[in-house]
C-alpha cells in the first residue's frame, strides 16, 4: 500500500519536473505540453479512481506552488477534470478502445481548459490576479488537443501490448 503511494508521488514529481524544468526551456509549442493531464487520462482509464484522485491532488498542489495564479486554481481545475473524466469513463467509454481513449483525452483537454479559463476569468474579475488569457490561447489549445491525442495513442499501444488491461475478455464455455 505504502509502496504504491510513494510510487505515485514519485511519478507526479517526475512528470512535473520534466514539465517545469525540461520542457519549459524550449521556444516552441512543446512548452505547452501538459504531461499531468495525459497522466490523468491514463490513470482514470487504467487504475481505480482513488489513485487518480491522489495524483490529481498531489499534482495540483505542486502546480499551484510553482504558479503565480491564486493558490488552488490548478488543484480545482484538475479535480473538476478528473471527476468529469471518471463520469465519462463509467457512463460512456466502457469498451476501452483506442478511439474511446483518444476521445477521453480530447474531453479531458476541453474540460481542463474550459475550467481553467472560467476560473482565471473569475479570479480576474474578483481582482485576485492580473492574468488574463491571450489571443494565442486558441493555438495553444489546438496544439494541446493534437499532442494529447498522439501521446495517448502511443501509451495505448504500449499498454495494450504489455498488459491485458485494454484487451477484450470473452467468456469461455
Amino acid at each position: 500500500m505504502w509502496k504504491k503511494i510513494i510510487f505515485f508521488i514519485l511519478v507526479v514529481l517526475f512528470l512535473l519536473l520534466v514539465q517545469f524544468s525540461f520542457l519549459a526551456n524550449f521556444q516552441t509549442l512543446i512548452t505547452r505540453l501538459n504531461l499531468l493531464l495525459v497522466a490523468l487520462v491514463i490513470l482514470v482509464s487504467v487504475v481505480d479512481f482513488s489513485w487518480s484522485l491522489a495524483l490529481i491532488l498531489a499534482g495540483g498542489l505542486i502546480m499551484d506552488i510553482y504558479s503565480n495564479l491564486p493558490f488552488g486554481l490548478f488543484s480545482l481545475t484538475l479535480l473538476v477534470t478528473g471527476v468529469a473524466l471518471e463520469a465519462l469513463m463509467l457512463n460512456f467509454f466502457t469498451n476501452r478502445s483506442l478511439y474511446s481513449f483518444i476521445f477521453l483525452g480530447f474531453s479531458a483537454t476541453a474540460i481542463y481548459y474550459l475550467t481553467f479559463g472560467a476560473l482565471v476569468g473569475l479570479s480576474y474579475l474578483i481582482g485576485l490576479t492580473d492574468f488574463l488569457l491571450t489571443k494565442d490561447f486558441g493555438k495553444i489549445i489546438g496544439f494541446e488537443f493534437l499532442s494529447t491525442a498522439l501521446i495517448l495513442a502511443l501509451f495505448f499501444i504500449i499498454i495494450d501490448n504489455l498488459s491485458t488491461r485494454f484487451k477484450t475478455n470473452f467468456i469461455s464455455q
